[in-house]
């Protein structure tokens, strides 16, 4: 499966079936993509921060933030960089690689 396939995946699921009964915000932050030098310069100078997860859930005044790979698929040292600060600062941080993984760790959460 895609990153992309696995993204869309666990967002339809969260909001399909888990956000209607429990609550709950979750969103992704455009940050992939090529974008031109006027581009890059707008969006640096509204805070676009290389590495920020694919997801974030804010859920019970806590944040969970996920990024969701491929089986192959490996953090990028700018992943790696934002995934140390979000747990340094308390954060739970996952990596998600599929739709069940994903559903367990949202039962966890929920149940917490």
């Amino acid at each position: 499966m895609s990153e992309d396939k696995l993204h869309q995946s666990c967002f339809v699921w969260w909001n399909n079936f888990i956000r209607p009964e429990y609550g709950g915000v979750m969103w992704h932050t455009p940050n992939e993509g090529i974008r031109n030098v006027v581009e890059q310069g707008r969006q640096n100078g509204m805070g676009f921060i290389a590495g920020i997860p694919d997801l974030c859930l804010c859920f019970k005044q806590k944040a969970y933030f996920f990024e969701l790979k491929t089986h192959k698929g490996k953090l990028s040292s700018a992943q790696k960089e934002v995934r140390s600060e979000l747990i340094k600062n308390g954060f739970d941080f996952y990596e998600i690689r599929d739709l069940e993984n994903f559903k367990k760790i949202i039962h966890e959460i929920l149940v917490s």
